[in-house]
């Protein structure tokens, strides 16, 4: 899942405990399907960085898919970052554009980011 290796980076996810009642909920949007990948993950960055939310679970409550535009809103399940309980690990910077990669079969979607750590 995308955006659990992206949460991975910075701290072990096995370590945290998913909560029943989401800890955030996260919007994106965007023109295609790059530009919404690079949404959805920067808004999950911005939950870490504003409110130490770390996703190790995300229902999409919505997704809403047209020729102009790819929306969706989702519910992130896990825990509060907390250094006295989880390992830290490397900071991701920001997500990037650069090398993105989408393969879509009639089974999955696989996707390659690179992140600026």
């Amino acid at each position: 899942m995308l955006e659990l290796r992206c949460f991975g980076y910075m701290t072990d996810l096995q370590a945290i405990t998913t909560q029943k009642e989401p800890i955030c909920e996260i919007s994106a949007e965007g023109f295609d399907m790059e530009s919404f990948v690079f949404s959805f993950m920067n808004e999950l960055l911005y939950a870490f960085n504003s409110e130490l939310s770390i996703c190790k679970q995300i229902h999409i409550a919505n997704l809403d898919i047209s020729e102009e535009s790819y929306k969706a809103t989702a519910k992130c399940f896990g825990e509060k970052f907390n250094p006295q309980k989880h390992e830290q690990g490397t900071e991701v910077k920001a997500i990037t554009y650069s090398n993105m990669k989408i393969e879509q079969t009639k089974e999955r979607c696989d996707i390659w980011v690179i992140v600026d750590i």
